[in-house]
């Protein structure tokens, strides 16, 4: 099963995202934030990530930077 974590502030759209994946029998977290979604990533391990680029806190540019910067993401 591929696990999905999907990082957005808008909750209607993690309701769209687990409408589109979840039938194809993906298992999906979520993150309402850059902050909660990097240290959700970091527990989950997840196979895709998919981020907003505009969120309050940090970007999904910044969340990728980060990421990229762990050895388990590179």
């Amino acid at each position: 099963m591929t696990r999905i974590l999907y990082i957005d502030d808008e909750p209607m759209n993690h309701q769209l995202v687990k409408h589109a994946l979840q039938p194809l029998g993906c298992e999906l977290s979520f993150a309402q934030d850059g902050t909660s979604g990097i240290a959700l990533a970091r527990t989950l391990k997840p196979d895709i990530l998919i981020t907003d680029v505009l969120m309050p806190d940090i970007n999904g540019y910044e969340v990728t930077r980060q990421l990229r910067r762990d050895p388990q993401f590179a």
